[in-house]
């Protein structure tokens, strides 16, 4: 399939729309990239001028949740832990063990 003259002369006339085209393109991805770092900076500005947590803040946190959590603990039934119990007895029981496994390592290799 050979390119005639007709076939150049509409070629030659969009040759001009095309690299506009192609200009946009470019300017999109890099006003895209401007727009991104522009949005980083004011992030950074504003985590710059607020005032953040402490680390003593998060340890004092995580020892209230601590303490939480074992209160929450202590005042659930025995029920609870009985049937916790049964399921751990239940999942050893169906682990297999074979004693001539695991105990010795080989390092001669």
């Amino acid at each position: 399939m050979s390119i005639t003259p007709l076939d150049l002369q509409t070629l030659f006339v969009r040759l001009n729309q095309v690299g506009k085209e192609q200009n946009h393109l470019k300017e999109a991805v890099a006003s895209q990239q401007a727009a991104g770092a522009r949005q980083i900076k004011e992030e950074e500005i504003r985590q710059d001028h607020s005032v953040g947590r402490t680390e003593e803040d998060r340890e004092t946190q995580k020892l209230k949740d601590e303490e939480k959590h074992e209160h929450n603990r202590e005042s659930s039934s025995g029920k609870e832990d009985e049937d916790e119990n049964e399921r751990l007895e239940a999942a050893k029981k169906k682990i297999f063990h074979d004693p001539q496994i695991g105990s010795h390592i080989d390092i001669s290799g």
